[in-house]
């Protein structure tokens, strides 16, 4: 209680040291060789994924897959689709995101799944898919510069528990290229792409009026 002439004196609370945050060497490095090592993951990723896989050679009678290269692809396209799920899923699990354990298991398949079926109908739009989608993941995870925590963590595992991924939907994943390249070679290449080369020519060989 202040007491009759006497004088209140305000005093102000000396506020706190702000807290030095020292930046080494370590730090730089670390983001150096997480971007390196992101962005060239991302890079092979959407290069492979842009692209139909069957390997053409030119013959006398046009352009030709060989027996070898058939077997080649047919043995390494469904390891290639799990890989690039499953770059596409680490990522997604990693980043600090509000997707749940079915978002986490849809998003990667469908995600490769539209790159392939692109990849077959329009090479550019498929480049642009694929090189997109992978570096803008990468990209918001490096500027939030946040993962999940243990929490987070614990409970997408969890919520995977109860998550069955039938056959048909996962024969689907695997062997939709398989389809789409068939229908690419057969159709575009055997057929279209000499059909068009030859109404070219006997367009250019057409004598000129005037």
């Amino acid at each position: 209680m202040i007491q009759p002439g006497s004088v209140a004196v305000a005093t102000n609370p000396v506020p706190d040291a702000p807290t030095v945050i020292d930046i080494g060497i370590g730090e730089i490095i670390g983001w150096t060789v997480t971007i390196v090592v992101a962005a060239f993951l991302a890079y092979v990723v959407y290069r492979a994924m842009e692209r139909p896989r069957l390997r053409l050679v030119e013959t006398s009678g046009g352009m030709r897959a060989l027996p070898r290269d058939v077997v080649l692809y047919a043995v390494s396209i469904p390891f290639l689709i799990l890989t690039w799920i499953l770059f596409f899923w680490v990522i997604l699990l990693l980043a600090d995101n509000q997707l749940d354990a079915l978002g986490l298991i849809v998003l990667p398949a469908s995600i490769v799944v539209a790159a392939r079926v692109l990849a077959h109908l329009n090479s550019r739009v498929a480049h642009e898919v694929a090189k997109i989608v992978p570096l803008t993941i990468i990209t918001l995870i490096i500027l939030g510069g946040q993962i999940r925590d243990d929490a987070s963590f614990n409970r997408i595992f969890e919520q995977l528990e109860p998550i069955n991924v039938t056959w048909p939907a996962l024969v689907f994943v695997l062997l939709v290229d398989y389809a789409l390249t068939a229908g690419w070679y057969w159709i575009y290449v055997r057929w279209w792409a000499p059909n068009a080369a030859a109404r070219r020519e006997r367009r250019d060989d057409r004598p000129r009026t005037g």
